[in-house]
């Protein structure tokens, strides 16, 4: 009896009126993000800075790659147990820093070890890696996502560091001391950069645009797309239909975004300003979101993924091209496009509110595809203000 008000509850969901159902799922959804949004940003700069002042025979490293993916894999084990709202967000919150453990090292490791002339390449290798690696997470996920996800995580800890060379001991080198000065300088924002705030205020928006979709996917899926699942006198678990389709659009999105990474490069050099690349690419996105906005299907939705794949992936690359034109200072370019990435979690946590409040407005979730057109084509608007 549980399980068919539960499954019940999940077909009317999106449905005006539906009890605060959609309402409390958002809600509750956003304060796990954006829980895990801020605590991961504390530890990136807590990380980074330990990482850089370890000083073990193992090297500065390897320890912390090693920690992080067990870390990530225990908590993620554990979060797999709970079901509290408040438990859920606390447990997100320390996958995070196991991540975070785990990634920044890794790629402070990428940069040391990695020779200038092999560096582009390896930089492609790792963004197709990455590509391909969000769509396989989806696939061998769906339906034991949480024990997935904890043995890849223990993976990606201990495979690095057999594979790398070794890295050398880190005892010899100079005591630094840390200082909450230090810690707080990531954080610290380029003055007098009037374009490279706009730069930072359309990669939010967009990233913000995007996340309203990504992140209720499930919800989506299960409250407009195969709403009338059992009305239809379907008796199988709406999870089949849903998990296959976000399968399938994982997959679309994967085509689309090796297809923008492929005609990026032409493009570019066929159109020189990036800022009216970026924004075709803004404008392609609004259509895709439209698709199952104005016709809700699984059809539109894995049109919605190809399309918007390949946009995406466009809007990324023209994007860091005009972060890279409007940093006010080649001398601090390093720490300045750090700082620009930030963006991605304010555009995260963005999402989270925005699609919380409307969903609670309208009492369904539907209005995250008109939210998302809003944010994407602000975007497009504060690319095209800045000046090349």
């Amino acid at each position: 009896g549980g399980q068919k008000l539960s499954e019940s509850l999940v077909s009317r969901i999106g449905a005006v009126g539906d009890g605060g159902v959609a309402s409390a799922w958002a809600i509750d959804l956003a304060v796990v993000v954006v829980v895990g949004v801020v605590v991961s940003l504390i530890a990136e700069a807590v990380v980074s800075a330990l990482s850089d002042r370890t000083r073990v025979a193992a090297g500065r490293r390897t320890p912390w790659i090693i920690a992080g993916g067990v870390v990530s894999a225990v908590m993620t084990l554990a979060l797999g147990l709970c079901s509290n709202v408040v438990g859920i967000a606390l447990l997100w919150g320390l996958v995070q820093v196991g991540y975070v453990m785990l990634t920044v090292p890794m790629a402070a490791a990428f940069s040391e070890r990695v020779p200038d002339k092999f560096r582009p390449r390896i930089v492609r290798a790792r963004g197709i890696g990455q590509m391909v690696g969000q769509a396989l997470g989806v696939w061998i996920g769906l339906y034991t996502p949480f024990a997935t996800a904890a043995a890849v995580f223990l993976l990606a800890g201990i495979v690095p560091v057999l594979v790398w060379p070794k890295e050398p001991s880190s005892e010899e080198q100079p005591h630094t001391a840390m200082s909450a000065h230090m810690l707080m300088e990531r954080f610290r924002a380029p003055r007098h950069a009037v374009e490279f705030w706009k730069a930072f205020a359309s990669r939010s928006l967009v990233s913000a645009g995007v996340g309203l979709t990504t992140m209720f996917l499930w919800f989506i899926a299960s409250a407009l797309i195969f709403r009338d699942w059992f009305t239809q006198g379907n008796s199988s678990p709406i999870a089949v239909p849903v998990c296959s389709l976000i399968a399938s659009m994982a997959l679309a999105t994967l085509v689309g975004s090796v297809g923008a990474a492929f005609i990026a490069g032409p493009v570019g050099e066929y159109i020189e300003d990036p800022r009216y690349l970026s924004v075709i690419s803004c404008v392609l996105y609004t259509v895709a979101l439209a698709l199952p906005m104005t016709m809700p299907s699984a059809v539109s939705m894995v049109l919605f993924a190809l399309i918007g794949g390949f946009a995406f992936g466009l809007i990324d690359t023209f994007g860091q091209l005009l972060a890279m034109g409007a940093l006010p200072d080649a001398r601090s370019a390093g720490h300045d496009l750090a700082f620009f990435n930030l963006s991605n979690s304010v555009g995260l946590a963005l999402a989270a509110i925005i699609g919380a409040v409307g969903v609670a407005v309208t009492g369904g979730f539907s209005v995250l595809f008109p939210a998302a057109i809003v944010c994407v084509l602000a975007s497009a608007v504060v690319t095209i203000s800045m000046k090349r």
